[in-house]
């Protein structure tokens, strides 16, 4: 289930170079399953990423009335991952308003929750981190008060589809979920749903859209209309950022009119 990653960029401010990241997205918690073996893996996954931040990417709870199960879930994920500079998240569409309005509770599970906005890490100068949490507005995220614009940028949202504007705004990093990357592949390139109007190949991994890259989590749970899935294993990802140049998809005509290229498969 734990994956590592190296995920270049020029535009990494050294002190950042070797950072960790662990990405974490679409759990779908349902009513407490004590012993489920998946939830399990998740944890120990998160342990031994030993990341130094958590990113969460939404879709925590299944349906309506699962809201414990995701409370309890996400306390579980922060406990394990123990970051040493925090945890961040944002919500989905299967997370309800009941949900976010108990997780920004005091008695809620230690995390910062970043909605549409941003908040510098102190404890790494240099680090900003933009949320967009579903339904999401990219306009909103980056258009609100930035403690340091110059600053690398990490959005986290969602959904893919934010990912195209976001890299028109310059946002050199993206990090989201929702597509299960497939959840259901009958081979790499064969992939019959992908929640979302994303390609085959942006349904997991790194694209590269102009100078921007988007990471998209295969996540770790199912989606309501189909409980399994087939050759498309659970995912935590760990990402180790790297100031190394952006991964060529595509030749450079291509890339100057925007179009979108898979530079790391997973």
């Amino acid at each position: 289930m734990l994956e590592h990653f190296d995920i270049p960029h020029p535009h990494l401010p050294g002190p950042l170079d070797g950072l960790r990241i662990a990405h974490l997205s679409d759990t779908h918690a349902r009513r407490r399953r004590p012993g489920s073996p998946w939830r399990r893996q998740i944890l120990d996954a998160l342990t031994q990423a030993s990341a130094d931040l958590l990113a969460l990417t939404g879709d925590w709870m299944d349906q309506p009335g699962h809201e414990d199960a995701a409370i309890d879930l996400l306390a579980a994920v922060a406990e394990a991952a123990a970051c040493p500079l925090g945890t961040f998240g944002v919500l989905g569409n299967h997370d309800t308003f009941e949900l976010a309005t108990r997780l920004r509770a005091e008695e809620a599970p230690p995390i910062t929750w970043l909605d549409q906005g941003s908040v510098d890490v102190p404890e790494r100068p240099g680090l900003r981190l933009l949320g967009l949490s579903w339904p999401e507005d990219p306009i909103a995220g980056v258009l609100a008060p930035n403690p340091s614009p110059d600053a690398f940028t990490i959005a986290l949202c969602h959904m893919p589809t934010p990912a195209i504007p976001l890299a028109e705004f310059g946002i050199p990093l993206i990090l989201c979920g929702h597509t299960h990357g497939g959840q259901i592949r009958l081979s790499p390139g064969r992939i019959p749903h992908r929640s979302g109007d994303v390609a085959s190949e942006g349904a997991s991994g790194a694209a590269r859209i102009g100078d921007s890259l988007c990471c998209v989590s295969r996540g770790v749970g199912e989606a309501v209309a189909s409980k399994l899935r087939f050759n498309c294993p659970r995912q935590v990802a760990c990402y180790t950022l790297r100031r190394a140049p952006l991964p060529d998809a595509l030749p450079a005509t291509d890339r100057k009119r925007g179009m979108i290229g898979q530079v790391i498969s997973w």
